[in-house]
């Protein structure tokens, strides 16, 4: 990969990171005023650099974010992994199902359709009270979960078959749990993995 802007530095243990101050200082730019939201995308063009997909010009123009030729210029996004909260998270595998349909029907090749990055959805607890007032009525409501949401669940086993970048976490007795929890390790190597 390019590192058309020497911004690629070594962290240590064959780790790399794109430097925004280096980037910065390479093109004359202070970036210590762009917006985080910004600076993440940046980082991202900076990180994906290929000189077909992301160019230099690509990186430049998003450095010079107040330069209104950059206004309305795409930018490519590569996340390491998308977290997609259960009330959109469901319908996604029925809608990709039916969009590899139409590529089946159209001729093409339905193996295009898919998440290319590591999808995760993250599915609420579904809590609903059909028991009070006894010494087990957590463990009754909690038993009722997985029957009344017995579908849904199917569907996100047979879609988590489909596509190997499409994961799913959830049904946990405790609700503050969180799934970054659990891949936090994985997303930090792929984040922080060099080029």
């Amino acid at each position: 990969m390019p590192n058309s802007f020497g911004s690629l530095l070594p962290l240590g243990n064959g780790v790399a990171f794109h430097s925004l101050p280096a980037l910065g200082a390479s093109l004359s730019i202070d970036l210590s005023r762009m917006p985080v939201s910004l600076k993440v995308l940046l980082e991202n063009l900076a990180r994906h650099e290929d000189g077909i997909t992301v160019t230099a010009d690509d990186v430049a123009a998003l450095a010079r974010w107040l330069d209104p030729a950059a206004l309305g210029r795409e930018a490519a996004f590569y996340p390491a992994r998308v977290l997609i909260p259960d009330s959109s998270g469901v319908p996604l595998p029925i809608d990709l199902a039916a969009m590899r349909d139409e590529m089946v029907a159209g001729g093409l090749d339905p193996r295009r359709v898919g998440p290319v990055v590591p999808t995760d959805l993250v599915l609420d607890h579904s809590v609903r009270i059909d028991v009070s007032g006894t010494p087990d009525t957590f463990a009754r409501n909690l038993a009722t979960g997985p029957e009344r949401n017995r579908e849904r669940y199917g569907v996100l086993k047979w879609a988590m078959a489909q596509w190997p970048y499409l994961g799913a976490y959830g049904r946990r007795p405790a609700i503050h749990d969180f799934p970054c929890l659990h891949t936090a390790k994985s997303w930090v190597a792929a984040c922080l993995r060099p080029p």
